[in-house]
């Protein structure tokens, strides 16, 4: 089963990953749909693995089953790095320090940036009262060392974006349970933060902005504006650079669903 949007390179090769019983990226011909390779996972993939300039892609994992001819049978989380051409694994890496002392997950696409990094948010299960921040790293995208860290409140779950200044927008869900705001449509909905970090190592924030629910939806940008929808139920234009909005709109429902820019 395929949960993940696939991923075109230059050379009009598609990769796409498998989610249930998966843990299987495969490289597509472009043109014929033919299976030109695949290589085992250490993970399940539901979100679009990235592809840089460099020839290596880059797929975030979660810990669920794999399937049965995996030669990883402990699924992990973590991000993990492929050569583009051939498949072969380059490096893999795990957040340490999740629920009961194991991995966070990494429930979203990495962001290519600037300077080799590569950077992914992590989440956590909402609610763990002995857990409640989950880490943005940035990745040495040669390496897979972790050059930097910043601790968000609860999970990151949205795919994130970067600007031409290299900085990163994404949105978080604040796992404290005490924080759940009433019953809407069948589940509690969680207060949420949208941050803006600067891209260095050090993972400045520069900004956020706290609302009456979470920010889980893919992020859009443009013409200097981030765009997002929330859990409130607005859809939010937030200035880049301080943060103040440019654009509200009530959308009358929560929503997880990102924003299409034209």
């Amino acid at each position: 089963e395929m949960w993940s949007s696939p991923s075109i390179a230059p050379n009009g090769d598609i990769y796409i990953a498998t989610q249930e019983y998966g843990g299987i990226l495969y490289r597509i011909d472009g043109t014929t749909g033919a299976i030109l390779d695949q290589a085992d996972t250490r993970g399940t993939v539901e979100h679009t693995p990235a592809i840089a300039d460099n020839g290596i892609i880059y797929p975030n994992t979660l810990r669920q089953q794999l399937h049965a001819g995996s030669i990883y049978p402990i699924a992990r989380a973590g991000t993990e790095a492929f050569d583009a051409a051939t498949l072969d694994t380059l490096w893999f890496v795990t957040q340490p320090g999740g629920i009961g002392g194991g991995d966070f997950a990494s429930d979203n696409s990495p962001i290519i940036g600037r300077n080799n990094r590569v950077y992914t948010g992590y989440v956590l299960w909402p609610g763990n009262g002995t857990v409640t921040s989950a880490p943005v790293n940035a990745i040495n995208s040669l390496t897979g060392t972790i050059e930097g860290t910043s601790w968000t409140p609860g999970w990151v779950a949205c795919p994130g974006v970067a600007d031409e200044d290299g900085h990163l927008y994404y949105g978080a869900e604040d796992s404290d349970a005490a924080s759940a705001l009433p019953l809407r449509g069948g589940g509690p909905i969680f207060e949420g933060d949208f941050i803006c970090f600067d891209g260095t190592d050090a993972m400045n924030i520069l900004w956020s902005h706290h609302a009456e629910g979470d920010f889980g939806s893919p992020v859009g940008y443009c013409d200097g504006i981030v765009y997002t929808t929330c859990r409130d139920g607005n859809l939010y234009g937030f200035d880049k650079d301080t943060g103040a909005i440019f654009a509200q709109h009530y959308l009358d429902a929560p929503t997880w669903t990102g924003s299409t820019i034209g």
